[in-house]
């Protein structure tokens, strides 16, 4: 939602104007998306969301389906980061 992408690059991050000029919060969602173009959407806030919706998520359909995870921006960078210290680890 609005450039927390940026807090995971290791050199916008690291800028003090992040949020002023990286960042730029939103509410909308892919919804209104999936219904312009006849698509299927799925949203999903935490895991027993997700888990819920999954089976239906993957079964067979004539069109095309956006599965959109909120998720928070802090807990994005701390995976991303353990997910690059795991990488760095195996070189």
């Amino acid at each position: 939602h609005g450039g927390g992408i940026f807090g995971m690059i290791e050199g916008p991050r690291k800028q003090p104007e992040l949020s002023e000029y990286f960042l730029t919060p939103h509410t909308l969602s892919a919804a209104n998306t999936a219904l312009d173009y006849g698509m299927d959407y799925f949203s999903a806030e935490n895991a027993d969301q997700l888990e819920g919706l999954l089976k239906k998520f993957w079964e067979p359909s004539e069109s095309a389906r956006i599965l959109e995870i909120m998720t928070r921006q802090e807990t994005n960078q701390q995976v991303f980061d353990g997910l690059k210290q795991a990488l760095s680890a195996l070189q």
